[in-house]
């Protein structure tokens, strides 16, 4: 499809509110739930280009306020915002995903519905790059971004948590067979989820065979914002993509057509994604195209995080240990006077 045209008028000073609708089941009335999608752009925002994006959920705070914690305010003088991600080139959106008279998360459809809607509406109006789509969240927010991120690894690029706990079906996803979704942790050593957040990162998390997790633990803090953080989590965000599937493979039509075509009797479908045409293949061998080994199930990812790669500041006041290719534990300490 063509790229929308540019956007005439906006300055950034405001987000861009969007109005998504998600069904309300029968059982509570019916109808149709209306819900407000905020997506704050870069500066000198082209169209005509691919940007990352971040989906942000709120914990306690609206989705306008989440925008300020990645964005930062808006300078006058300067007619752009100053916070991280805007001068790192990233869209950032958030939605209030909780319903009405609810605080906490409730692992519903509805959210997971709404959570996806929105993703696709970004795509949809915005020029995101969906390989580079990442979902955050904050508190109950880390909560919901942990459940729906890991249930849908094809969606996303990667997961960011801070101070928010994983529980219920997040544990019985370590037996699925799916793609393995680059995890980031930020915790607080004092903070109640600790223990929910640290289970299932050792038991499975961690593991080579599903995820490149980052552990992120500030030492004598509780449940916070840590905004210190998030230019390490840009940082982070940077060398991760979505991955493609290691099951039915999926391959560019060009690169089909370079080794020899689709062979007669292959199970092909096509479909359209991001203006290119690609080949959906039921048995990965048919077209003699062996995958990457550092995608192959099982093999060491292609881009495991250690130490020097995903922390900033001196060794005074960060403690790094590395457990695996996949896994790495940053422990942060305040610097003393």
């Amino acid at each position: 499809p063509v790229p929308p045209p540019p956007l005439g008028g906006y300055t950034g000073k405001e987000p861009i509110s969007l109005s998504l609708s998600i069904p309300v089941p029968p059982g509570k009335g019916g109808g149709v739930e209306k819900i407000e999608l905020v997506v704050q752009l870069p500066p000198q925002y082209d169209p005509y280009r691919k940007y990352p994006c971040t989906l942000s959920l709120p914990g306690g705070r609206t989705a306008s306020e989440q925008l300020v914690f990645w964005t930062g305010d808006y300078n006058p003088v300067l007619e752009m915002r100053q916070g991280h991600a805007a001068r790192q080139g990233f869209i950032v959106a958030s939605v209030d995903w909780k319903s009405e008279g609810r605080i906490t998360y409730d692992f519903s459809a509805r959210v997971h519905l709404l959570v996806l809607k929105a993703a696709r509406e970004l795509l949809r109006s915005f020029s995101v790059d969906s390989d580079r789509m990442f979902l955050a969240g904050h508190f109950e927010g880390a909560r919901a971004a942990f459940d729906i991120a890991t249930s849908h690894p094809d969606q996303f690029a990667g997961v960011i948590g801070i101070s928010g706990g994983m529980g219920k079906y997040i544990e019985r996803y370590k037996d699925n067979q799916h793609l393995g979704i680059p995890v980031y942790c930020v915790v607080g050593d004092r903070d109640q989820f600790r223990s929910s957040i640290i289970q299932p990162v050792n038991l499975w998390l961690g593991s080579k065979m599903y995820n490149e997790t980052t552990l992120v633990e500030y030492q004598g803090r509780l449940a916070e914002e840590f905004f210190e953080e998030v230019p390490e989590i840009l940082k982070w965000c940077k060398v991760h993509r979505r991955r493609w599937p290691t099951a039915g493979e999926d391959f560019p039509l060009d690169e089909a057509l370079r080794h020899g075509g689709v062979p007669s009797g292959g199970i092909v479908r096509s479909r359209i994604a991001e203006s290119r045409l690609h080949l959906l293949l039921a048995h990965r061998d048919l077209l003699g195209v062996h995958q990457p080994a550092g995608q192959r199930r099982g093999a060491k990812p292609r881009h495991g995080l250690g130490r020097n790669s995903i922390g900033g500041g001196s060794s005074r006041d960060r403690k790094s240990t590395r457990l695996n290719s996949s896994h790495s534990s940053v422990s942060r300490m305040p610097s003393s006077a």
